[in-house]
């Protein structure tokens, strides 16, 4: 089972609410984190990921041992492991890959800020070496994750547009840039009708501190030649958010259409933002199947069998 850290669309919405256990340091550290990049995260799931983190600092804090805590283990990169055809682990390379997609999917791992510490670089790799080697036959995509980066979510559904074997999601909790590239595996399967799919769209925060410091404090020129460099920021500053709500809406179309072009679903309030629980998601559309491990591997044998 390879690991890799994964994100959904609200770190910006669960920080204020986390903030208040945060250090003046852990505000500003955070804060860099979240305006680097456009999120795809869902707000709830994002601020328990927050929440265990923070947990797991201050028990480090208190002596706690990482034995104790198991963080060894939780941040050590893994490999792929492998299953036989019915399921049962395997010591031989092939047959079925399993890999584990979970936490906040940045493009590479975040050492503590994500559970296991790799990135969706790392999980590239595995699924070109898994696609180069012959004796594998598909792949076990098993997801719990909220999302993460945009840039991570493109990555990733690029890389899963481009494997040539099966693949086949087995999901409990698929958000945002996570159910993005779920949408593009062959099938998904609910792990039982408390999972939970959706969360499509897009945010960014910016914090309001920033900007003011920007503005008061310094300078910025531009070439004459440069009118469109920073242009989003820029209109923030003068007050207008129009520059950046259009990036904005250009990316969660992109993201529609992804989903769209992978998965017929009809229902318009399913590109709206919220989350599913299993049979309402099975209802819209955003999942095929709900059951266990061992259907999703059924179903997985059964695409295998259909490819050769």
């Amino acid at each position: 089972m390879s690991t890799i850290c994964g994100a959904g669309n609200g770190f910006a919405l669960a920080i204020p609410l986390a903030m208040p256990y945060f250090s003046g340091v852990e505000k500003d550290n955070f804060n860099a984190f979240l305006q680097s990049t456009v999120w795809m995260a869902d707000p709830l799931w994002a601020l328990g990921q927050y929440m265990n983190y923070r947990t797991d600092i201050q028990l480090l804090q208190n002596g706690a041992s990482l034995k104790d805590m198991l963080l060894k283990y939780r941040m050590a990169p893994s490999e792929p492991t492998y299953l036989d055809r019915s399921g049962a682990p395997s010591q031989n390379v092939g047959g079925i890959a399993h890999i584990y997609l979970s936490g906040v999917m940045t493009e590479e791992g975040q050492a503590g800020m994500c559970s296991r510490g790799r990135g969706i670089v790392d999980m590239i790799e595995d699924l070109e070496q898994l696609d180069a080697n012959s004796t594998v036959e598909g792949v076990l995509l098993e997801i719990n994750s909220g999302g993460g980066s945009a840039i991570a979510a493109h990555m990733l559904t690029e890389a899963i547009k481009q494997f040539s074997k099966p693949i086949v999601t087995y999901g409990h909790f698929v958000g945002s840039a996570a159910y993005m590239a779920a949408a593009v595996t062959d099938e998904i399967v609910a792990a039982g009708n408390g999972a939970q799919f959706g969360s499509i769209g897009t945010l960014i925060q910016v914090s309001n501190e920033a900007l003011k410091t920007l503005q008061e404090n310094y300078t910025t020129l531009y070439s004459t030649l440069s009118t469109q460099k920073n242009k989003k920021v820029r209109g923030l500053l003068a007050g207008d958010s129009g520059p950046i709500l259009e990036h904005l809406d250009n990316l969660a179309k992109n993201f529609i259409g992804e989903v769209k072009g992978a998965r017929n679903i009809s229902n318009k309030e399913v590109f709206e933002g919220d989350m599913y629980l299993a049979k309402d998601s099975k209802k819209f559309g955003l999942i095929d199947n709900i059951g266990g491990k061992n259907k999703a591997v059924r179903i997985l044998n059964r695409h295998i069998k259909l490819s050769k």
